[in-house]
Order: C-alpha cells, then structure tokens, then sequence
C-alpha cells in the first residue's frame, strides 16, 4: 500500500510535504549546516521524494532513495549529477557516506519490521553524521489533528491506517541506533511540536 500510494501521488504532481518546504526547510539546513554539511559533503538520503528539500543545499555527492519508481525518474532527469535508487527504505544496499539524513519518513512505514530494517540500513549507510527527522510524540493524541485526518476519536490511537503509523522513537533509537552512534542532540521546532531532528554521531568503538 505505501508503495501505491507515493507512485500515485507522484504520478499525479503530488510534492513530497510540508517537512521539504519553508519554513520547516530553512530550519533543518539551519541544523545540517551546523553540524558540518558543506558542498564538498558526501550524502545518503533515504525517503528523498521529489527533491524540493535539497534544491537550495547543493551538495559534491548525493545518493537519493525513494519507494517511488515515478519520482526516481523525475529525479534522475532533473539531477543528471546525482545517482538514485528506487527501492524500499528497508531493501539493504552497499552504499556509504559520511553524512546520512532521513527526515519525514519513517512514520510512513507501516509495517514494523520494515521499520527496524529501515534503521538497521540507515547505521549502516552512515560513516560518521546521521540525521533523523520524526515524531517524537503522538499526533494522534490531538484532537484536532484527529479531525484533520478525518478519524473518528478513538482511544490510544497510533495510525490513520492508511499512511501514517506512530512509534516510541526513542526505544527503538536506544535499541537499533546508539549501540552504534553518540545522539549528540534532540531539536524540536516549535511550529510541529509533535516532531524532532535526532542528530547522532558514529562511535568509532562500535562495530556493526
């Protein structure tokens, strides 16, 4: 079901989200840009969508991933320059960079354990930086926003059962994530106050 329903989207001149525009933009490359990313700067980004975030933060190198076989070829033909691949965010591939970003995707996966095989690559991919922006309280605990999405209230609520799948970030951050990397800070825009920007770092005592 995710892959159909990003294609379509896509298919249809849907845009990636409110995560890859101003200002919500501004303030993650406020973020990338303080911790190091410059133009010589090697990146993975996994869940890369239409690109709309990236557009005004070139980089030397960039490895796009997208579910999407239609945005991977818009992709590819807007950015000659840079390489993509169209695969599932929990499909392993052999690719390294020093700088790894993951922002606005993760409460897509609806299915656990592609969930955890997700993270499992997003260590793996990363050599030193990685980025993760999620949620890190329940959207779904707001009325309102239950109203927005068109669900009737419902007690403990975690998914529109569509789309959009809530999770305990930090538990699986401590579980599948920091055996391997420092997190080096928790940054929370006050305009979404249910998201936040994990910021790790590699340890370079820890192995995968």
């Amino acid at each position: 079901m995710r892959f159909n329903y990003w294609d379509n989207h896509y298919s249809q001149n849907g845009v990636s989200g409110d995560g890859d525009t101003d200002p919500s933009r501004y303030w993650k490359m406020g973020i990338l840009n303080e911790y190091g990313l410059k133009y010589d700067a090697d990146v993975i980004d996994v869940g890369c969508g239409d690109m709309e975030f990236w557009k005004e933060l070139p980089v030397k190198k960039y490895t796009g991933i997208d579910i999407s076989p239609t945005i991977v070829r818009k992709n590819r033909g807007k950015y000659p320059k840079y390489q993509f691949f169209c695969a599932d965010s929990s499909e392993p591939l052999k690719l390294n960079a020093n700088y790894v970003t993951c922002f606005d995707m993760l409460f897509h996966i609806m299915d656990t354990t592609k969930y955890i095989m997700t993270l499992n690559n997003l260590t793996y991919y990363s050599n030193d930086m990685l980025f993760i922006y999620t949620w890190l309280k329940n959207p779904f605990d707001d009325f309102k926003n239950r109203l927005f999405i068109g669900q009737p209230f419902k007690k403990n609520m975690v998914t529109d059962g569509k789309f959009q799948y809530y999770r305990d970030f930090n538990k699986y951050s401590i579980r599948y994530i920091e055996p391997y990397f420092d997190i080096l800070d928790i940054r929370t825009d006050d305009r979404w106050p249910y998201g936040a920007m994990f910021i790790y770092k590699r340890n370079q005592t820890r192995q995968i």
